[in-house]
């Protein structure tokens, strides 16, 4: 599900689950989206609102939230 550099990205976020134990109905997720997002609103955007290397690393973990 998630990638190695994903999980990396997420444990430099602060959030350090076990994320081979997190399933499609865990309570992590929103956790995971509310942070992800704010890492994308203050650090993932160019001057132009377009996503830099964050940003797409951003984008990649909110696509597969379920």
């Amino acid at each position: 599900m998630l990638t190695e550099k994903q999980i990396e990205f997420l444990r430099s976020l602060g959030l350090n689950y076990d994320y081979t134990k997190i399933n499609d109905f865990s309570d992590e997720w929103a956790d995971i989206e509310e942070r992800v997002g704010d890492e994308l609103e203050y650090r993932g955007l160019d001057d132009n609102y377009f996503p830099n290397e964050i940003g797409k690393m951003c984008e990649s973990i909110l696509d597969i939230i379920p």
